[in-house]
C-alpha cells in the first residue's frame, strides 16, 4: 500500500529541511510551491506575480486550487 504524507508548517517552520531528509531516506517528494512555479513558467507568469496568480487560482477552484493542480504532478509520481 502506497502512503503519502504532507509536511505542512509556517514559513522557515522546517518544512524543506524535513523534505530533504526524506529524499535521502529515498522517499519521493512533492513541492507544491514547486508546482506553482512550473505552472506559472508554463503560463508565461513571473515569479514576482506568484500572489496573483495563486490568488486568481483560489478564486476560480477553491480554496484547494493548488493542490488540484498537483495531483498530476502526483499521479506520475506515484506511476498512475
Amino acid at each position: 500500500m502506497t502512503q503519502i504524507y504532507g509536511v505542512t508548517g509556517m514559513p522557515i517552520a522546517g518544512k524543506t529541511t524535513v523534505a530533504e531528509a526524506l529524499e535521502d531516506e529515498g522517499f519521493a517528494v512533492l513541492d507544491m510551491g514547486d508546482v506553482v512555479r512550473t505552472e506559472m513558467e508554463k503560463r508565461g507568469k513571473d515569479v514576482s506575480e506568484t500572489g496573483e496568480f495563486v490568488n486568481g487560482l483560489r478564486e476560480k477552484k477553491g480554496m484547494d486550487a493548488i493542490a488540484q493542480l498537483s495531483t498530476p504532478y502526483l499521479q506520475k509520481i506515484l506511476g498512475e
